[in-house]
Parts: structure tokens; C-alpha cells; sequence
């Protein structure tokens, strides 16, 4: 039984390494988009209007793969759960502990068996590996997305510094 904790404390580790991610990205993100929406008039400069004019589009681009990454990050910060309906209340999923009184709680700690107990602990493992893998693909996404930006603002910045 042992095992099987230790296996439900990485599992749910993953899923905390996921999030601090996604938190990571999100920050990017934001301060990606805070700098193009305040640098904005400053980055089309007036007297070099045409030029910026012609490479606008990749502005346009990092933008819209921003706000692609920001959806996918707030996607991957709401986990699916689809726990399925047991013949017994699970005594170890979070939402159906808190529907219980505590003195319900104790009570059903006391009157399951090792093995209903174990089959809990490893259903509640599958849940959790569904939702750190998810997260996972997600933030993956979301990263891409996130690096996409920068190198379209990089390259736009390029083509401005080669033109100029």
C-alpha cells in the first residue's frame, strides 16, 4: 500500500509541475501582450511608416499566437475530471470527501477493507495521470504557441532593423 502513495505523491507532483508551467507561460504572455499594447505606436514609427507598414502582419501573427497561447493555458489550468460512479462513495476524490460530514468520512475509513481501499487509491492514480497528461499537452501546445510570438517579434524586428 505503501507503493501506491508514494505512486499518487509523483502523479500529483506532475500535475503541480504542470500548473507552475502554465503559470509560467501565462506570465509570458501577459507580458508579451502588455509590451506590444503599450509599444505599440512607438514600434510603427511615423517617419518609417511604410516600412513598418509592410511587415505589420507579423504583428498581427504574434498577437493571434498569443491569444492562442492564453486560451490553451486556461484550458490546461481547468482539469477534465471524469471520475466514474463507484457502488460506494470514494473516500480519497476530493469532491466527494467534502459532500460528507466529517463524522461520515471517519466512519467510512473504518468500515472499508485493504483491498476496496487499494482499488480507490489506484482509480484515483488513473484520474490523476489523465489530468497531468492533458496539462501536459496543453502547456506543451500553449509553449509553442508562446515561442511562436517571439520568434515572429524577432523576426519582425529583423526585417525593421534590415530595412531601416
Amino acid at each position: 500500500m505503501k507503493d501506491y502513495w508514494k505512486l499518487y505523491e509523483q502523479v500529483a507532483g506532475w500535475v503541480k509541475f504542470a500548473d507552475a508551467k502554465i503559470s509560467g507561460v501565462i506570465a509570458g504572455n501577459a507580458l508579451l501582450f502588455t509590451l506590444l499594447s503599450k509599444y505599440i505606436e512607438k514600434l510603427i514609427l511615423p517617419e518609417n511608416a511604410s516600412v513598418t507598414i509592410n511587415y505589420v502582419w507579423m504583428l498581427k501573427l504574434a498577437l493571434l499566437l498569443i491569444i492562442v497561447s492564453v486560451i490553451l493555458s486556461f484550458f490546461a489550468l481547468k482539469p477534465k475530471l471524469f471520475f466514474k460512479e463507484l457502488n460506494t462513495p470514494s473516500l480519497i476524490y476530493f469532491e466527494q470527501i467534502s459532500c460528507k460530514c466529517q463524522k461520515q468520512y471517519i466512519e467510512g475509513l473504518e468500515i472499508i477493507d485493504e483491498i476496496a481501499f487499494k482499488k480507490e487509491l489506484m482509480e484515483q492514480i488513473w484520474q490523476l495521470s489523465v489530468v497531468a497528461s492533458r496539462k501536459t499537452f496543453r502547456v506543451a501546445l500553449s509553449m509553442y504557441f508562446l515561442f511562436g510570438a517571439i520568434f515572429c517579434l524577432f523576426i519582425w524586428y529583423m526585417l525593421l532593423l534590415y530595412t531601416m
